[in-house]
């Protein structure tokens, strides 16, 4: 299981490549990680689905890209992933191996060496609630691969049942577009302004699954399960 988690982990937070670090925290009856960048533009809280028993209480994950590199190293079948003790038996590592004796050390970090810090989302009333067709993700990819160097946001609407989500405009020099995301029942209140690169990245982390998006005033929530575990990616509107 463990091996399953930090492949998960590193697939769909650490390889993203817009986060430094990741914090890892034990729940009663499950293991959370919490990652964001600077900016706070996305935020991803993810848990497992089942709590990861053989790691410490508290830690943080920093070096992401040779977390990353180190998975890819480890996905076969025979390799393992186990965690490793230091001097005093305190779990520090992870250590992986494979079948040929080749062996690696992923350090694990202490929380208070972290800028990360403990989040949580109290839910609010979503008033878009839908799961997008995979070509519309993709659509969607290449529509913001135009606006977003002239216009790094979109504008997240709803009309006749449609969510619509409008490109530039006059920010974006007189260049503009509408795209046609999704069918539903339901209407936004008014126009919500959403980071272009924060959102597709997370609808394109979540294509691999069933991916489903809300929208509210406020936040954007992407959310889908990978199978070990359940990953929210919270893009903040813009004002």
């Amino acid at each position: 299981m463990l091996k399953d988690i930090v492949l998960d982990v590193a697939k769909n937070i650490a390889s993203l490549g817009t986060f430094d670090e990741i914090l890892v925290e034990q729940d009663t009856d499950t293991t959370k990680f919490t990652a964001y960048p600077e900016d706070s533009t996305i935020t991803v809280l993810a848990s497992s689905k089942n709590k990861v028993s053989e790691l410490p209480d508290a830690f943080g994950m920093l070096n992401l890209g040779f977390l990353v590199g180190l998975s890819g190293l480890y996905r076969t079948e025979d390799s393992k992933v186990a965690t490793g003790t230091n001097a005093k038996s305190e779990i520090d590592r992870l250590a992986f191996s494979g079948v040929d004796g080749n062996k690696d050390e992923y350090r694990l970090t202490p929380t208070n060496l972290m800028k990360t810090k403990t989040r949580s989302f109290k839910g609010t009333t979503w008033d878009v609630v839908v799961k997008p067709a995979a070509n519309k993700i993709s659509e969607l990819s290449q529509r913001a691969g135009l606006y977003a160097s002239i216009d790094p946001n979109l504008v997240a609407t709803t009309d006749n049942g449609k969510l619509i989500f409008t490109f530039g405009g006059s920010a974006g020099g007189g260049h503009s577009g509408k795209f046609v995301f999704a069918d539903t029942t339901q209407t936004l209140k008014r126009p919500v302004t959403l980071p272009i690169q924060s959102l597709l990245l997370a609808l394109k982390t979540a294509s691999q699954g069933t991916p489903i998006i809300s929208i509210s005033e406020k936040v954007a929530k992407i959310e889908f399960d990978s199978g070990v575990i359940a990953y929210e990616y919270l893009v903040i509107a813009q004002q």
